[in-house]
């Protein structure tokens, strides 16, 4: 972006949002965010994700930033909701801002801002500080792990897609962060996963569908080697995905939201405890289903820093009813997949994974069914991961069909 004070503010990295940063006064900044597919006739008003770095910050300096151009968030702030920062090389896990986020404007008057004061103390020579909404994932991240799973289970590293030149063009101030940022996420996936494959496991990772801007959709195969068959003669064209004997299909997939980010984390946490050695519920697990799963369903989203929308500035979630392969892969790709499991009767389980900045801990909001038993199963899910997980709020989950056909509160 532009230099102040010595300091150097950008954001023209994977998952990056800011799209100015003005001087205030001497040591207080304004960052002002980017609309989700800004600047385009799809432009929307979806604006609540931002994600930053700063360069050149010395040692027990304190700023004050103000984040301007946002949806307002007034929920989760009241209750002490704190943005995330970290510095990298030598503090790469993100942590929340020790200092109070305050809060300013209203929906009225569509001027909603956040303001924080940081120092930088602890700091290393040549440490760079990136600021983000919530704890990121870019798309590199995601296909970093991805290629530490294909490495733990000695699989060939799947074919490029797309133009990889043009999606990943080189500036001064991105060269000096991307290799920060690989490392960082090189880091965290080693750390997230085991270090040898467990025994039994069968892994698959395909293309399912190429984003409109040449990124990978993947989907991943996890299952139990226990009633392994010959290619399954529904997989994606070119796909070498086995089958498998009466074993019921679980699918999960995240990221359809790009500023959802902690459907991420969740995702990252369901692959880590599916491929535990030693965990009896893991191992069970993988006997009885065959899991599809789907790390991130709107990539470009994700990659250009959206907080909801593609880069056509649609929201992704409410296309399923008529998906179009030309304007939204992703969409009618995971219908597929989804359709011929339930059309075998495979399908046991759908679960998709978001974020939510109004309601605490975590629930469900599931489809309101016609049928009276599948709806009691429908509800019984719920009933027994509130039985098992303490920060699942049952009182929370939704199975009404209004909840179903909601309309987007921001549509224009």
């Amino acid at each position: 972006l532009v230099q102040h004070d010595g300091l150097t503010f950008f954001a023209d990295f994977d998952s990056a949002n800011a799209r100015d940063c003005t001087k205030i006064r001497h040591n207080t900044y304004q960052i002002d965010t980017r609309c989700d597919a800004a600047d385009t006739p799809n432009q929307t008003p979806n604006r609540t994700w931002f994600h930053f770095g700063i360069q050149h910050m010395p040692n027990n300096r304190t700023i004050t930033l103000h984040i301007v151009n946002l949806n307002p968030q007034t929920r989760l702030l009241k209750h002490g909701y704190r943005p995330v920062v970290r510095a990298l090389p030598s503090r790469p896990h993100w942590a929340r801002l020790p200092a109070e986020t305050t809060y300013s404007g209203s929906k009225a008057d569509d001027d909603f801002a956040i303001s924080f004061t940081y120092t930088n103390t602890n700091a290393a020579e040549g440490d760079v500080l990136f600021f983000a909404w919530a704890y990121p994932q870019a798309y590199a991240d995601c296909q970093l792990r991805l290629e530490r799973l294909d490495a733990l289970f000695g699989a060939s590293a799947p074919a490029a897609v797309g133009n990889a030149a043009a999606l990943a063009e080189p500036t001064v101030r991105s060269a000096v962060a991307e290799q920060l940022l690989r490392d960082a996420a090189i880091a965290a996936a080693a750390a997230a996963l085991p270090s040898t494959p467990p025994p039994g496991v069968y892994y698959h990772r395909e293309l399912l569908a190429t984003s409109l801007c040449g990124r990978r959709v993947d989907l991943l195969t996890i299952s139990g080697t226990n009633g392994l068959l010959p290619i399954d003669s529904g997989a994606t064209t070119g796909s070498s995905r086995r089958s498998f004997a009466n074993k019921k299909a679980f699918v999960l997939t995240a990221r359809v939201h790009p500023g959802e980010t902690p459907a991420s984390h969740v995702f990252d946490g369901f692959v880590a405890f599916l491929l535990r050695a030693s965990d009896p519920r893991a191992r069970r697990l993988r006997e009885l289903f065959v899991f599809y799963l789907v790390p991130m369903l709107n990539p470009d989203g994700v990659a250009l820093g959206h907080y909801r929308t593609d880069t056509l500035g649609a929201n992704l979630n409410r296309l399923y009813g008529d998906p179009q392969p030309e304007t939204a892969p992703s969409a009618p790709a995971g219908m597929r997949l989804v359709t011929r499991l339930h059309a075998g009767g495979a399908l046991a389980f759908y679960v998709d994974l978001h974020a939510h900045a109004n309601r605490r801990g975590c629930f469900l909001y599931g489809n309101a069914l016609p049928d009276f038993e599948r709806m009691v199963d429908n509800v019984l899910f719920a009933r027994l991961v509130a039985a098992n997980c303490r920060w699942f709020d049952f009182a929370g989950c939704c199975f009404t069909e209004r909840n179903m056909y909601r309309a987007d509160q921001r549509s224009a």
